[in-house]
């Protein structure tokens, strides 16, 4: 074996090595930086839930009642949903990794970003936080119900004469279910 092919196998090695480390440190790194945030904007993202929780129920769905209005409600509850998703998000992302630490929200995040709420959900289960574990679900049911709903809606209002049954395999379709 020549000097040359030693040192490229070490050289390799040594790169695989400091790869590693530096991706296991940005880990950490952005996970730390990411609970920081978390926990600084959380108290904001409660409040933004409140108030879209009242403009929901206050505003938005009393306007379905009328038809002129029921794209703009419609539209409103989809925006919504999206508050709703960013609140259940970071939500599971402090409880992860408060209760089980960096390495479970790293594999949470791993499987496509949204493990962290299931994630959070079982680790509410395991340590007995069952007011997180409701919050989590709550969340979760507001964020499913104004998406879902929001889209029958439009679907409903934008193609006139569709029928209710019609519209539903239109969402499954959305869904892929």
């Amino acid at each position: 074996m020549k000097t040359a092919e030693v040192l490229k196998g070490v050289g390799r090695g040594a790169l695989w090595v400091v790869s590693a480390g530096a991706a296991l440190f940005a880990t950490v790194f952005l996970i730390r930086g990411g609970a920081w945030l978390s926990d600084r904007i959380w108290p904001w993202i409660v409040t933004g839930i409140q108030i879209t929780f009242g403009v929901n129920v206050l505003i938005a769905l009393p306007m379905l009642m009328f038809r002129a209005a029921r794209k703009t409600a419609a539209w409103v509850l989809f925006v919504s949903s999206y508050v709703y998703g960013l609140g259940v998000w970071v939500q599971g992302f402090l409880v992860t990794y408060i209760l089980w630490g960096w390495i479970a929200l790293t594999i949470g995040l791993v499987f496509g970003v949204i493990g962290v709420v299931p994630m959070a959900a079982l680790a509410c289960v395991f340590n007995g936080q069952w007011k997180s574990l409701m919050e989590i679900f709550v969340l979760v049911a507001l964020y499913y119900g104004t998406r879902t709903g929001s889209m029958w809606i439009m679907i409903k209002t934008s193609v006139p004469g569709i029928e209710a049954e019609e519209s539903d395999g239109i969402l499954e379709e959305a869904y892929h279910v």
